[in-house]
C-alpha cells in the first residue's frame, strides 16, 4: 500500500482497490480542482471523500457544499446540536449563515464545537426554528431567501463530490494552500457513506449527472 502525494488516497500496489463512497465512476474532471481554502474552519485537517463541491467561482476555485444533520428533535434555540462525522470535522465556521432546509430564518454562525464524539453544537446569533430528528441544516447567501422546502437552496450550487480524502493543513494546523483533489461528476454514490448529509434540492441539482444508492 502507498499514500498519494498530494492527498491521503490509498493506493495499492496489487489487486483490485475499492472505494466504499463510489460504486462507480463514470466522469471525473480532468486534472482535479482546487477547493478555496478560506472554506476550510480552522481545526479541519482532512475532507473526506464524497464531499459535495460548488461550481467555480471567476478564478477556478470550487466552494463547499456544506451541510449538517440535526441529532434529535430540538426546540428553537440558538444552541443547534448536529450529527458530526465519526472521521471528518464539521464543515461550518463562525460567521457563515445557516437555516434549516426549507425554514425561513436565516442566522450567522457564532461558535462551532466539537461537544461529543458525534455531536458538534452549532451556536448562532438569531433562533433557528424548531428541528426534527434529522433535520438538515444548510449553508446559506447573506442575503439568500428561503422559499419552500422543494425550492430551498444553498450558497452554492453542487457539481459532484470529491473524489479522494485530502488533507488540507498539517497538525500543527499550517494551511495548505492550492491543495488539489479528484473531483468526481458523474456515477453512482453510496449515500450512507458521504461524509455530509445530502439536501433534496442539491440531489435535484445533481440528478443528472449522479445516482443515489
Amino acid at each position: 500500500m502507498s499514500l498519494s502525494n498530494n492527498n491521503l488516497e490509498v493506493k495499492s500496489d496489487s489487486g483490485t482497490r475499492y472505494d466504499p463512497v463510489f460504486q462507480s465512476i463514470f466522469e471525473d474532471i480532468p486534472g482535479g480542482i482546487t477547493i478555496k481554502s478560506a472554506e476550510f474552519p480552522t481545526d479541519l485537517i482532512v475532507l473526506g471523500a464524497g464531499t459535495m463541491i460548488g461550481a467555480s467561482d471567476t478564478a477556478g476555485l470550487y466552494n463547499l457544499c456544506k451541510t449538517a444533520k440535526s441529532t434529535s428533535t430540538q426546540s428553537a434555540s440558538t444552541s443547534v446540536l448536529v450529527v458530526a462525522n465519526a472521521k471528518y470535522k464539521s464543515l461550518f465556521k463562525a460567521d457563515e449563515y445557516i437555516a434549516i432546509y426549507g425554514q425561513a430564518t436565516i442566522s450567522t454562525i457564532t461558535s462551532v464545537t466539537h461537544t461529543a464524539a458525534v455531536t458538534d453544537t452549532i451556536v448562532v446569533g438569531t433562533a433557528l426554528g424548531a428541528l426534527a430528528t434529522a433535520s438538515i441544516i444548510i449553508r446559506c447567501a447573506a442575503a439568500a431567501t428561503v422559499v419552500a422546502a422543494d425550492t430551498t437552496a444553498g450558497q452554492y450550487t453542487a457539481v459532484g463530490f470529491t473524489r479522494d480524502v485530502i488533507k488540507v493543513r498539517e497538525d500543527d494546523g499550517t494551511t495548505l494552500y492550492n491543495v488539489n483533489v479528484g473531483a468526481v461528476v458523474r456515477g453512482t454514490v453510496n449515500e450512507d457513506m458521504l461524509p455530509y448529509v445530502v439536501d433534496a434540492n442539491q440531489k435535484k441539482n445533481l440528478t443528472a449527472r449522479m445516482l443515489f444508492a
